[in-house]
């Protein structure tokens, strides 16, 4: 069978993974030479935690879980290659840039984690927030306002990678999140599900579910935080994936009742404190486009971009003529 997990520990040791008939078979080996190994272990786990059975949540932990089995009940065949890790790269090339001054970006074409790059401006200024790559996503927003308004602040970046029949939807995500962090709502941003693999389920889960299999879903969302209560919130955050403790309780008891099958909660990556962030963007008007009613207008005071909120009148001919803005 052809192995679907592995896990680099370092030293050319090797951790290598396969769900086979409701059992996670595991083997430990050392990689001697481009054909050899050294073999160092053999485990299996038929009550192994579902993110076990996902790539981006394969740890050791799921080793230490197993019962030892014989030496050779898998035989593994190895060759080793060399090439360059790409672990969590993002494609840079589809950070959008915002505002009307913008020009671009300087992302490369391949980002890696956790780097970080901006919007380009055409007046030369420098661009307010970054783009990083975070769990091969680009996160974050990067803006040259112009004559569109910006407003910054600190974030707070979460990345969950959850084993379950679907994805909630965003509102209920929204609601899931703040619930779960005692947040206001208007805390909760951008946040996101991404569909991965199938994964096939243990056997007892797979009754509890209905059916063998559940997909792998990477979860998300930025919070707006000030630099006080970040430490606060980095910690509520990282509590998530804990249903023992009150936060990780009330995700998952939410993610529960809104999902047919939830299974495991990891954290897919630390949770990320981001500074000087773009937390609000609204595009400016074009006040040129105001059209001025009544037969003693003559045009407007309108500038020709116009900020957010901001106002302007028609302006009338005659001198006791009063504009209604």
């Amino acid at each position: 069978m052809t192995v679907m997990l592995t896990l680099d520990l370092g030293n050319n040791v090797w951790l290598l993974g396969v769900v086979d008939d409701g059992v996670l078979k595991m083997v430990k080996l050392k990689v001697t030479g481009p054909t050899t190994n050294e073999w160092l272990g053999t485990r299996s786990d038929v009550d192994y935690d579902p993110s076990c059975a996902v790539q981006a949540t394969f740890r050791e932990a799921c080793w230490g879980a197993g019962d030892g089995v014989p030496r050779n009940a898998y035989p593994v065949s190895v060759r080793a290659t060399e090439e360059g890790t790409s672990e969590g790269a993002c494609r840079g090339d589809l950070a959008q840039p915002l505002g009307d001054d913008s020009n671009g970006t300087n992302c490369p074409t391949m980002m890696m984690e956790p780097t970080t790059c901006l919007a380009k401006c055409s007046s030369n200024t420098i661009a307010s927030g970054t783009f990083m790559c975070l769990a091969s996503k680009v996160r974050l927003k990067s803006v040259c306002p112009g004559h569109d308004s910006v407003m910054i602040g600190d974030k707070v970046l979460l990345t969950l990678a959850v084993v379950a029949s679907e994805c909630p939807s965003p509102a209920q995500l929204h609601t899931i999140l703040a619930n779960a962090l005692e947040v206001h709502r208007d805390t909760v941003k951008d946040v996101f599900f991404e569909v991965g693999e199938e994964v096939m389920l243990p056997k007892d889960d797979a009754l509890l579910a209905g059916q063998p299999t559940a997909r792998a879903l990477t979860l998300g969302g930025d919070l707006v935080v000030n630099a006080t209560e970040a430490p606060d919130v980095l910690l509520r955050v990282a509590q998530l994936p804990d249903s023992k403790v009150p936060v990780g309780n009330r995700f998952a008891n939410a993610l529960k009742s809104a999902l047919d099958y939830m299974g495991s909660v990891e954290n897919l990556r630390k949770p990320v404190y981001a500074p000087d962030q773009v937390i609000d963007f609204h595009k400016a008007c074009r006040g040129d486009a105001a059209r001025p009613l009544g037969n003693d207008s003559v045009g407007t005071n309108c500038p020709v971009a116009m900020v957010e909120r901001s106002s302007c009148a028609a302006q009338c001919n005659s001198e006791i003529g009063r504009a209604h803005v």
